[in-house]
């Protein structure tokens, strides 16, 4: 499985940034074809902050969405369709600055099978 993060940066006017999230971006990204599912995470708290104590716990990132592929093909099959077009040419035009794009393989394992088999994880790095 194929997972893109996008993360938003925290803005000078967050009302304006969830805006045009929720009202644009996410309307968008559900019509990409291929997306089997999507995830929304509203950021609140940085833990790093809260461990060295600081006073402003503010993240650096305010909303982190996640977009699911079966693969690679999916994603790129995807994102050359009219719908991924156009929600990568807004993104760009609107809000460029306030973004980071990663894209990774995922993997999902649970305690129990960990501990089954420790050494997957492991493997799985080896192979890529």
């Amino acid at each position: 499985m194929l997972k893109l993060v996008v993360l938003f940066y925290q803005a000078e006017d967050n009302k304006a940034l969830e805006d045009y999230f929720y009202n644009q971006y996410l309307p968008m990204a559900v019509k990409i074809p291929g997306v089997i599912k999507i995830e929304v995470t509203q950021l609140y708290t940085d833990l790093k902050k809260v461990f060295l104590k600081q006073e402003d716990l503010t993240p650096v990132y305010k909303i982190l969405c996640e977009m699911y592929f079966e693969d690679f093909q999916s994603f790129e099959d995807g994102i050359k369709a009219p719908d991924g077009v156009a929600i990568a040419d807004n993104t760009v035009k609107i809000a460029w600055e306030l973004v980071t794009v990663v894209i990774g393989d995922v993997i999902s394992i649970t305690p129990e099978e960990y501990e089954q088999n420790p050494t997957f994880i492991r493997r799985f790095r080896h192979n890529n």
